[in-house]
């Protein structure tokens, strides 16, 4: 399942283009497709929150640690971290970890100097809405989407690429965290292979943008999970069936994957190795 916030549909006429602004026009509309197919982190902690797992605070990032990034990749890998940080403690209610976490976020923004996407009704409406669970997933969902919007406009496909990565590497961490003492392994297999698809175009994107020495960085060390990913088995084929829901377009079907047993415990192991080396940059 591919839920996928908004349409975004360019027409151009190339032919009275020159070739560079052609190669320019159709690398910015991979990477505006690309963006549009990978889910937030709300989205995709939302989608595979499960009831009856306890909330646990010990998963996350610590907030003290955003001080300590200095450098443009540390600090766009962890804004994505700490977006999907965010969307946990929102997706699991916990009130005054949001407003934590969301206070960090904007100071990392801040020091990296992009604060501007961070409007001041976003801010009051944090404020305004701590004890409304509701209100605050629809508000972190919302900063997200402000933010990606606001590096898309801008120009900053590079810095999008990393924040992208940090943000999908935290999710598969907080699930294979949440889910580890499951005696039942397959919700577990099931969840994590149906990142493939969120994977490609993630490794597309990075692709895109590998020109970038931090981004170069980011691929190689995501490398041994994108091998994975690409090595999967094809488990099934279904019709592909697009619905809409409110301003979502929600795509099932298509090919499916599993992760094996011995790719399921390699990408454990890998996932939870890069996301610590990754908060210590």
């Amino acid at each position: 399942l591919v839920v996928i916030p908004g349409i975004f549909i360019s027409c151009s006429n190339t032919s009275k283009q020159q070739t560079n602004n052609l190669d320019e026009n159709t690398k910015w509309q991979k990477t505006i497709e690309i963006i549009y197919r990978i889910p937030s982190p709300f989205e995709i902690i939302n989608m595979y929150r499960i009831e009856h797992l306890e909330y646990n605070e010990d998963i996350l990032n610590p907030i003290g640690n955003w001080e300590n990034y200095n450098d443009m990749l540390a600090q766009n890998i962890n804004l994505g971290i700490y977006s999907g940080d965010l969307a946990y403690t929102a997706a699991y209610e916990q009130y005054q970890q949001s407003a934590l976490y969301f206070d960090l976020i904007k100071k990392l923004s801040e020091k990296i100097g992009i604060s501007t996407f961070l409007t001041e009704d976003i801010v009051v409406r944090v404020q305004n809405n701590l004890n409304n669970a509701d209100s605050l997933r629809i508000i972190s969902n919302d900063y997200y989407k402000s933010l990606i919007d606001y590096l898309s406009e801008n120009n900053k496909d590079k810095d999008l690429a990393l924040i992208y990565a940090g943000g999908w590497l935290e999710n598969l961490y907080i699930l294979i965290q949440s889910l580890k003492n499951e005696k039942n392994n397959d919700k577990l297999i099931e969840i994590l292979s149906e990142q493939k698809l969120i994977c490609d175009n993630l490794r597309q994107m990075l692709i895109l943008n590998k020109n970038d020495k931090y981004v170069q960085i980011t691929l190689n060390d995501l490398k041994p999970i994108f091998d994975i990913y690409l090595n999967m088995q094809t488990e099934s084929k279904k019709p592909i069936q697009v619905a809409e829901n409110g301003n979502e377009i929600v795509i099932s079907g298509g090919q499916s994957w599993k992760l094996s047993e011995k790719q399921m415990n390699n990408l454990k192991k890998y996932v939870v190795a890069i996301r610590n080396k990754w908060i210590k940059l």
